[in-house]
């Protein structure tokens, strides 16, 4: 396990070595006095959350959004892996 609370399994080493965004990497880890993390959301569940925010925001969006923020994020991420990969 690491700081980011991502469990090292051979596919996700693989993903580090070539820089991918790991949806299930922590988004703030925190590293406390006592030598204790904490977690926190990962990082798919942060951009969800951020996606899900500007959709509400919008006074013409009809509900419920969810699952279009989740896409987003899954959009997001997979975007993100094409790019680093390339």
């Amino acid at each position: 396990m690491t700081l980011d609370g991502a469990t090292l399994t051979p596919q996700l080493k693989r993903r580090r070595a070539r820089k991918m965004t790991i949806p299930e990497g922590k988004a703030f880890p925190l590293l406390m006095d006592d030598g204790s993390h904490n977690a926190g959301l990962t990082k798919r569940e942060h951009f969800a959350a951020m996606a899900m925010q500007g959709m509400m925001a919008n006074p013409q969006r009809k509900f419920p959004c969810g699952t279009d923020a989740v896409e987003s994020a899954d959009a997001l991420i997979a975007a993100l892996n094409k790019k680093e990969g390339a």
